[in-house]
C-alpha cells in the first residue's frame, strides 16, 4: 500500500535534515496546502532549499512554500487526483459582493468569489475544452439567482449559440444576441449607455452606481457576457478594438 502524501512528504524532510513537523492538510481542488511547524533552530529558508529535490523525489511536479494568514510556513503540493467542484454544494458566504461571480475554491480550500462591479471586465481564457464555457454559465446562474431583475440586468452576446441560450427567457436579460453585425451594434450602444449613467452620476455627485443608488435610486447593474471572443476579433478585429477599448475604461 502506498504511504500518504504526508507521511512521504515528513520522511522526505527528515531524511534530508529538516527537522520539522507537517501538519494535516487543507485541501483543494488541485492543491494540498500542508502546514509545517518549524523547530527555533529552523528557517523557511532551510527548507525551500530541499523543496526541488524533494518534489522529484515524491513524483510530484513542483513543492512550493508559503506563508498562511496565521503565521504558519506551508508547503504546497498538486494532488494526485484533482477534485470536482460541486457548485451547488459551495457554502456561500452572507455578505457576498453586490455582484457576486462565484469562481469556485481557493488553495486555502474557502469559497472564492469575485465582485464584478469593483472589476469592470473579467476575460476567462483556456484552451480548447477546458470548460470556459462551463465555468460562465455556472456562475451566471448564481449570480442571476442571489440578485433580481431590479438589481442586475445582463446583455448576452452569444455567437457560438450554444451555452447561453438557457438564459435567454429570463426576466434578468435585456437581449441574447448571435448575429456579429447586431452584437457590434449592442455594444456600441452599451458605451452609449455608460456615458448617460456618467452623467446621472455626475448630476448627483456621486462616483459610482452603488453611491447613486444609495440617494434612493433603482438603477440596475449590467452585466455584458460575451462568448467566445475569440470568434468576434478573427472577423471583425479592427472593428471591434476601439468599442472594447470604449467599453473597458474604468
Amino acid at each position: 500500500m502506498k504511504a500518504s502524501q504526508r507521511w512521504q512528504l515528513q520522511q522526505a524532510l527528515w531524511k534530508r535534515g529538516v527537522r520539522v513537523g507537517v501538519l494535516e492538510p487543507t485541501l483543494a481542488p488541485s492543491i494540498a496546502t500542508y502546514p509545517v511547524m518549524l523547530p527555533d533552530d529552523t528557517e523557511a529558508s532551510d527548507v525551500d532549499r530541499k523543496l526541488k529535490e524533494i518534489a522529484g523525489r515524491m513524483g510530484v511536479k513542483s513543492i512550493r512554500g508559503a506563508w498562511l494568514d496565521n503565521g504558519l510556513y506551508s508547503l504546497e503540493l498538486p494532488r494526485a487526483k484533482r477534485q470536482r467542484v460541486d457548485y451547488g454544494r459551495l457554502e456561500l458566504p452572507d455578505d457576498a459582493a453586490p455582484l457576486p461571480w462565484l469562481l469556485g475554491i481557493d488553495n486555502s480550500g474557502g469559497v472564492l468569489i469575485a465582485d464584478v462591479s469593483t472589476m469592470p471586465h473579467m476575460l476567462i481564457a483556456g484552451t480548447t475544452g477546458a470548460g470556459k464555457s462551463t465555468s460562465v454559465t455556472a456562475s451566471l446562474a448564481h449570480l442571476l439567482t442571489v440578485r433580481s431583475p431590479d438589481q442586475v440586468q445582463t446583455l448576452l452576446l452569444d455567437p457560438k449559440q450554444l451555452d447561453l441560450v438557457a438564459f435567454a427567457r429570463l426576466p434578468h436579460t435585456v437581449a441574447h444576441l448571435t448575429q456579429a453585425d447586431v452584437i457590434l451594434s449592442a455594444l456600441e450602444s452599451l458605451i452609449d449607455e455608460m456615458h448617460h449613467r456618467n452623467s446621472l452620476f455626475a448630476k448627483a455627485r456621486v462616483k459610482n452606481l452603488a453611491a447613486y443608488n444609495a440617494k434612493g435610486h433603482t438603477l440596475p447593474a449590467i452585466v455584458c457576457i460575451i462568448d467566445e471572443l475569440g470568434l468576434l476579433m478573427d472577423t471583425y478585429g479592427k472593428a471591434l478594438e476601439p468599442i472594447l477599448l470604449a467599453l473597458l475604461q474604468p
